[in-house]
């Protein structure tokens, strides 16, 4: 308890670590509380926009144009067209062919003999994407029949969306029932394919997933394409009903963009996280340069390193897979910088006379003289008596006719104005009319009256 009285003791005496103080409370509340998170999301957003990757090449969407495959026997002639793409694409080597079907009935129809077929002889995902009831919470996830899970893999991508309420990640497991399902990114990075090291992966979204590449599926009959080592989606876009979801730099997509953003995110690598109280440690220095060093061109200096430390230097970082919370960071710079200005304003009037501009001797008080300056102290007597019979823009008026008087002896030195009258200024030592001879002449000199 003595120690913590001692720091508030001199905090109330030095403003400067009063605001370093309050700059670290409430940057680590915002750490631990998350409260920054909003802020650290839209500028992560706005560094993703200054990085724009580009998509790796290696994953193209098929659009399936099910105009044709409505209908009361829609089922059928779906699962007919994608049986023949499937057959078709693994043909032409893809690595992965990622479907979003409906594949949770089997009926031993044409169209399911045709589908388990074509799994049979392709690496084929079928990909599910739980629903969350919003009223209930109750997850919904249509699982493919096991006569479909036994010839193809399934990957199961939860979609979950940040406090802005946009995609932001993928959980890399999802468990449905007993059962713990992999996500898309587990079937791409083949490194880690078993077990990936991270609960979640965070979307890359400087890719712009319009730029991922994309052809008309019966394009794919007319043409002899390459998809030797690329994973294929394949994705029905005619339904004016298909659902998009909010996804930041990528406005609303479906959900065959989302896995293209699953997928080149995987590509690009594991991302390495850095804590935030490390950036806020960092951040700390600055702002103990800011308050407590005198020079301030060296205080002007810092203050850029400081900004291009929170703002700059993470796009670089970004770059490089390396992410961290930036926000309580910035946070405690801008409350520093703020603090550190509104300290030096009110210092700036504490040194200066209101009413004439003068500095003050608050001011005086803080120079450190050579040995060969000498101070000199008048004071004008009668000085109270004669501003109370003025009125207050008049008493000024009075004072600066004073300094400029006192001026002509002070060769070009500063006044500075203290109260009742007293005025002072610094003079060298060494200077060739005595300061005796000159304090003699300023009094001759106020012999005349003031106007």
């Amino acid at each position: 308890m003595s120690r913590i009285r001692s720091l508030t003791k001199k905090a109330k005496a030095r403003p400067g670590l009063r605001i370093l103080l309050w700059a670290t409370l409430v940057a680590v509340l915002c750490g631990v509380s998350s409260f920054g998170e909003p802020l650290d999301i839209v500028l992560r957003a706005a560094r993703g926009k200054l990085i724009d990757h580009q998509p790796s090449g290696k994953v193209v969407i098929v659009e399936v144009d099910d105009k044709h495959l409505s209908g009361a026997d829609g089922d059928l002639k779906s699962k007919l067209y994608h049986a023949e793409l499937i057959s078709k694409l693994s043909a032409m080597g893809a690595k992965r062919i990622i479907i979003n079907l409906d594949a949770s009935r089997y009926t031993d129809s044409a169209g399911d003999r045709a589908l388990i077929s074509a799994l049979q002889k392709s690496e084929t995902i079928i990909n599910v994407v739980p629903v969350e009831n919003s009223r209930t919470k109750e997850v919904r996830s249509l699982l493919p029949s096991v006569e479909f899970h036994k010839y193809s893999s399934v990957s199961v991508n939860k979609l979950v969306d940040n406090e802005l309420y946009y995609i932001a990640t993928i959980p890399n497991y999802f468990t449905i029932g007993q059962v713990k399902y992999k996500s898309l990114a587990n079937f791409v990075d083949e490194k880690n394919s078993i077990e990936r090291q991270q609960d979640y992966l965070d979307l890359d979204t400087s890719i712009d997933s319009n730029n991922i590449e994309r052809i008309k599926s019966k394009e794919i009959f007319k043409t002899s394409y390459n998809f030797e080592g690329k994973f294929v989606i394949l994705e029905s876009f005619s339904n004016i009903n298909v659902e998009k979801y909010p996804v930041i730099n990528n406005k609303n997509i479906p959900i065959s963009f989302i896995l293209g953003l699953v997928i080149e995110t995987t590509i690009r690598g594991d991302k390495f996280n850095i804590s935030w109280m490390v950036v806020v440690f960092v951040s700390f220095c600055f702002c103990s340069i800011l308050l407590f060093v005198r020079s301030k061109s060296f205080v002007h200096r810092a203050q850029v390193i400081a900004a291009l430390s929170v703002l700059i230097i993470p796009i670089w970082l970004d770059d490089k897979l390396i992410f961290s919370e930036t926000a309580p960071a910035l946070i405690m710079l801008t409350w520093t910088i703020v603090g550190h200005s509104w300290m030096a304003l009110n210092l700036k009037k504490s040194r200066v006379n209101a009413g004439t501009g003068f500095a003050n001797l608050n001011a005086l008080r803080d120079l450190t003289l050579p040995v060969n300056m000498c101070l000199v102290v008048t004071r004008i007597q009668n000085f109270a008596e004669i501003c109370a019979i003025l009125p207050s823009d008049q008493q000024d008026d009075l004072a600066v006719q004073i300094v400029q008087r006192l001026s002509l002896g002070a060769d070009g030195a500063a006044i500075y104005q203290g109260d009742n009258g007293v005025f002072a200024w610094v003079v060298s030592d060494d200077r060739q009319t005595p300061v005796h001879d000159t304090l003699e002449g300023l009094h001759a000199l106020f012999s005349s009256p003031l106007q």
